[in-house]
């Protein structure tokens, strides 16, 4: 058995899953639209993980029901919520209620 080893073709991985769906999203062949995504997706987007993304919507259901959410601080208990995703869950929801 000589020569050298080969490589089996391996799926490429995701290191920020946020930032696969954005290049999927602007590509130059086949743009999407930001109105296409589920509200997994955008949270994938906004939160950079796909874990709190589930967490999320697993306490709250939907993003509609955001004020469901209460503080970001008060889920960090709970799998893929950590301080960074509990701040940026605070923001996000502070800037929806602003906006309307």
């Amino acid at each position: 058995m000589s020569g050298t080893p080969t490589k089996s073709p391996t799926k490429r991985s995701t290191k920020n899953p946020g930032a696969a769906r954005f290049n999927q999203l602007y590509s130059k062949r086949k743009p999407g639209s930001i109105n296409d995504l589920t509200d997994r997706e955008l949270l994938v987007i906004l939160l950079g993980s796909p874990q709190a993304a589930d967490t999320v919507l697993e306490h709250i259901g939907e993003i509609s029901q955001y004020s469901r959410i209460g503080e970001g601080g008060s889920m960090t208990h709970r799998p893929g919520i950590g301080k960074g995703v509990a701040l940026k869950l605070d923001a996000l929801f502070e800037f929806a209620c602003r906006v309307g």
